[in-house]
């Protein structure tokens, strides 16, 4: 297949050749999918960055959701705060320790909420292989998030390669998180999407609207890195800052 020749350089677009040129630019999408090859190549292209922005969208909620934990979470909530708040607070304290707990322990609960979002989609027939895509990177989010907190030996060659790739979020990322007040970098599965969300405050400004809205006051003040003394049995299980969530991560695993 011939495409149009075009001109060494793209005349200005006063000049009605330029126009003529740019419009010949617009059309070779539509020519390269026009042969098998081309369709084959504009289709795997579409697929890959469609897949990119599902792996990204996954990112997003384990940071909404590590966010709301973090700001807002009580231990003294019936259920959710004994199997949900109460690890996340010890996790702040012992960043390590969770690494103890087996696969299962860390990703069962969301490989069963993955498989209730794929049986609501199925039922609404809306089901994608986004949605399944969605459900099954998100199952695994508690894993990678163990990955950022081991030291290559533990994760393997393999996954320290996709880190050092950035692939999965690198253990020098998610470490920002556990320096300083820990309100900050909430997604743990990129590293693509911490820093855009730092940069224009969407944390900060979620909290104002939500305190301004609904009087909810979060439970770490990120202007002073100090827990909100409002709940004594928040404050009793947290302390201020926590001594392990002050540190960084080992030289070792920064990496």
């Amino acid at each position: 297949m011939t495409f149009p020749a075009f001109p060494d350089a793209v005349p200005a677009l006063s000049d009605p050749s330029g126009l003529t040129a740019l419009a010949a630019l617009a059309t070779l999408p539509a020519l390269a999918a026009a042969s098998p090859a081309g369709a084959a190549a504009a289709s795997a292209a579409v697929f890959a960055l469609e897949f990119v922005l599902v792996v990204l969208l996954v990112d997003l909620a384990s940071g909404v959701g590590h966010w709301l934990e973090d700001t807002y979470g009580n231990p003294d909530t019936p259920l959710i705060g004994r199997l949900v708040i109460v690890p996340n607070l010890e996790h702040h304290r012992q960043p390590r320790a969770f690494l103890a707990k087996s696969w299962l322990e860390s990703c069962g609960d969301l490989m069963l909420a993955g498989a209730l979002l794929v049986a609501a989609a199925w039922s609404l027939d809306l089901l994608t292989w986004h949605v399944v895509a969605f459900a099954l990177v998100g199952s695994q989010a508690n894993q990678i998030h163990k990955w950022a907190h081991q030291n290559p030996q533990e994760k393997g060659a393999f996954v320290h390669l996709l880190q050092r790739m950035r692939l999965l979020q690198t253990p020098r990322e998610h470490g920002r998180h556990h320096q300083g007040a820990t309100d900050s970098h909430y997604c743990t599965v990129t590293n693509a999407l911490n820093p855009l969300l730092e940069r224009l405050r969407i944390w900060r400004r979620l909290e104002n609207l939500l305190a301004r809205a609904f009087g909810l006051r979060p439970r770490t003040d990120p202007s002073t890195g100090q827990r909100d003394a409002g709940r004594a049995a928040v404050k009793a299980r947290t302390g201020a800052v926590s001594a392990a969530a002050r540190l960084p991560l080992p030289s070792s695993v920064r990496r």
